[in-house]
């Protein structure tokens, strides 16, 4: 059991250095985003560029109150 506890220990010790030296390499690929996500992104810029196309809040509380409210609609 301690032999164990300290194979782990030392297997996270090592892990952790290697990542810190940048010793392990792995592909860093974002995944490609699906139909929806990209449609989400896109208008998201469009209501960034003309505030007009949505709703914004500086009050949380009523923030909340509203969404909460058109989920029972």
């Amino acid at each position: 059991m301690i032999a164990a506890k300290l194979e782990i220990g030392g297997s996270i010790e090592l892990a952790d250095e290697g990542v810190r030296e940048d010793a392990l390499k792995f592909p860093q690929q974002l995944p490609t985003p699906n139909a929806e996500t990209l449609a989400a992104l896109d208008e998201v810029r469009r209501m960034k560029k003309d505030p007009t196309r949505g709703k914004a809040y500086t009050d949380i509380d009523l923030m909340m109150k509203d969404l909460l409210s058109s989920c029972t609609k």
